[in-house]
């Protein structure tokens, strides 16, 4: 009798610890599994993100994990891989134009940042990457849209022209900001009869300082010169009639300033002199 008892409860350790152990595990095993082919069952999740997390509403059992499942049902948001298993604590903003900061009305509140997006919604304007809070502004005093770095510069959104009236503007490269005719954009032209007329050629530069000082050759910022060979001639250059047609002028109301000899125009002679 005593050994048939200690049988009994021999049997009925062992029965409560394999129950034990098969609620402690994925494995389920059952006398009608839940799926056709499979001994063990184990239930996998599918992970549509892919984020290594599964989604505890969509699951299959089978011995082994098929593609595209996970050993896990943690995953809060299947649709998107930047929610995981962990909740979302912040917004992420969309940059754009990839200057650090973000687009305050683009967001996403998610676990994870995604590329392209930050932790800050402070962007001026998301589609220029030149404009942000940490522009610098440079004040343009001779509104020649060229800039000149001191301490009247502005750090921020804003162009500070809008506030105050003074123009500003997002370069310092001006070169004299009390002459708006001398910018990195002036055009240097040759003069080389020194007669303070240049005219326009391959010789031409476009720079701030006046080439003049490198090379000792005259450049002037105009290009009006009649003749580049000939100081006598230039868009200054008064004209006399000469009625009697001897070669010598007289002054009067009759005069021509001009390039051009007005007896080219009109057939009557002019000369260069009044003598």
């Amino acid at each position: 009798m005593k050994k048939i008892i200690s049988s009994l409860v021999l049997v009925m350790i062992v029965s409560l610890g394999y129950a034990q152990e098969k609620t402690t595990t994925e494995i389920t095993t059952m006398s009608a599994p839940p799926e056709e082919g499979c001994t063990y069952c184990y239930k996998w999740n599918i992970d549509r993100d892919l984020d290594g997390f599964g989604n505890p509403d969509e699951f299959v059992y089978a011995d082994t994990k098929p593609s595209g499942y996970v050993a896990n049902q943690s995953d809060l948001d299947d649709t998107t891989r930047y929610i995981t298993n962990v909740a979302p604590t912040q917004y992420f903003y969309i940059d754009n134009d990839a200057d650090t900061f973000g687009n305050p009305n683009i967001s996403v509140f998610y676990t994870l940042k995604p590329p392209g997006y930050v932790t800050n919604n402070t962007d001026c304007n998301d589609t220029d990457t030149t404009l942000n809070p940490n522009t610098v502004w440079y004040l343009d005093s001779d509104k020649d849209g060229f800039g000149i770095s001191g301490a009247s510069n502005r750090t921020q959104c804003a162009n500070p022209s809008i506030v105050n009236g003074t123009q500003y503007v997002r370069n310092s490269t001006d070169c004299n900001d009390a002459d708006a005719t001398l910018t990195p954009n002036t055009v240097w032209y040759l003069d080389s009869d020194k007669d303070g007329f240049g005219i326009s050629g391959a010789s031409n530069r476009t720079q701030c300082a006046n080439p003049s000082i490198v090379n000792g050759t005259q450049y002037v910022r105009n290009s009006t010169d009649c003749n580049d060979a000939d100081a006598t001639l230039t868009p200054n250059t008064v004209w006399y009639l000469d009625s009697d047609k001897d070669g010598f002028g007289i002054s009067g109301a009759s005069n021509k300033t001009q390039c051009a000899n007005p007896s080219i125009v009109n057939g009557t002679q002019y000369v260069r002199n009044s003598t």
